[in-house]
């Protein structure tokens, strides 16, 4: 039997990571829309991919509006919501169409509230990036979540999460293939071998020096965790790891970094939710 597409179909490690992102989103909008001094909430998924997969199973943007729509369901008032939804990347699952175009597609067939707006754009991470930091930092009386899930780590760096986080107005999950950057870590350091510049320089820029052994992938994001701790320490940010295994035994890291002790607690509940044995 032929192994799945992972770029056609949401696999199982991925199901558990936007069902997390589900489950904490909404616990945060209920929290926020309870909170007087918060006027809008704002929701980045900038590499959000196609919406909906091969398999059926929903990918980050339509768990958001999903989720959404449910809170308006159960709350009387609530806050402005803001989301921006970008992918500069083509469908793996419909040839010539864009993946934006899907994921729009797909909400168009969503009815929500008159005070939720939804943007799509199709543009290069590195050029969006800059415009939604602009974003979260002239809105006033704002919250903002980022859900940061590359299709690969080489075009997030450090920085980034701490330029996210800078305002004190926002929350990070970010996703990384700790797998592979572990599998790679060492040799990126002794080595000068095509494509290891990206990896070299965010285990430098995060570690400072020359990053430390690791013991095993398990090792790696949990030592990755704790030098994120100390790298934004100055702006008082809680970290978070959660590790998810595929069936191929590879582990993937989900790293969630908040400045707001409530806002840490809900993530650590909402891993117990996802997984009540571990």
């Amino acid at each position: 039997m032929n192994k799945p597409n992972a770029k056609t179909h949401l696999l199982e490690h991925s199901k558990a990571k936007v069902t997390l992102y589900g489950l904490y989103l909404e616990k945060y909008l209920n929290i926020l829309s309870r909170v007087p001094s918060v006027e809008k909430i704002l929701l980045f998924d900038l590499m959000c991919g196609e919406g909906i997969y091969e398999n059926g199973e929903k990918g980050s943007p339509i768990i958001a509006l999903d989720k959404i729509i449910e809170h308006y369901a159960f709350n009387n008032s609530c806050p402005n919501i803001a989301v921006w939804f970008n992918d500069l990347g083509e469908s793996k699952i419909e040839s010539g169409v864009s993946k934006i175009a899907r994921v729009e597609r797909f909400k168009n067939h969503i009815n929500l509230p008159q005070n939720v707006e939804v943007k799509f754009t199709q543009e290069d991470y590195a050029s969006i990036f800059p415009k939604a930091i602009n974003q979260i930092e002239s809105t006033n009386r704002a919250k903002g979540l980022f859900f940061v899930d590359p299709y690969s780590y080489k075009i997030i760096k450090p920085e980034d999460i701490k330029t996210m986080l800078r305002s004190g107005k926002t929350e990070v999950l970010l996703w990384l293939p700790t797998n592979f950057m572990y599998r790679f870590a060492e040799s990126v350091m002794n080595s000068d071998f095509s494509g290891s510049e990206p990896l070299r320089e965010f285990l430098l820029e995060l570690f400072g020096t020359t990053p430390p052994d690791f013991k095993s992938k398990y090792d790696f994001v949990e030592k990755v965790a704790n030098q994120f701790k100390a790298y934004l320490k100055d702006l008082g940010i809680f970290v978070d790891a959660f590790t998810l295994e595929s069936d191929s035994k590879n582990v993937y890291g989900l790293f969630f970094f908040t400045s707001n002790i409530k806002g840490h607690e809900t993530m650590v509940r909402a891993r117990w939710e996802l997984d009540e044995n571990r």
